[in-house]
């Protein structure tokens, strides 16, 4: 006996846009398949993506993003990418080589 939940959040696609190829046509069918297996009567709510070093393939995630949440009465979008380029979030410039040389 398989139970789902009332509702699905997700937040996928942020590590996809850094390291796959920028292909729209994949994006969707990797939204489609989730929202399919989700079932057409479960409400999805997608956090969009953000990533400051490849603005691009974010932009076209979040385009496809959008497309669907226009087709598809289960989806909807919720905007980080709006609230992530903000001055709270500034992008990172500077990663530790050594995690312990902080301490």
């Amino acid at each position: 006996f398989a139970t789902y939940p009332d509702a699905w959040v997700v937040q996928l696609g942020t590590n996809d846009v850094a390291y796959e190829p920028l292909d729209q046509s994949r994006y969707a069918f990797w939204i489609i398949a989730l929202l399919e297996a989700a079932g057409p009567d479960a409400p999805v709510v997608w956090v969009n993506v953000h990533r400051a070093d490849r603005p691009a393939e974010a932009a076209a995630f979040d385009a496809v993003l959008a497309l669907l949440d226009a087709e598809r009465p289960q989806l909807r979008v919720a905007d980080w990418a709006a609230v992530a380029c903000n001055a709270l979030f500034p992008p990172r410039r500077h990663r530790l080589a050594n995690p312990d040389a902080a301490a």
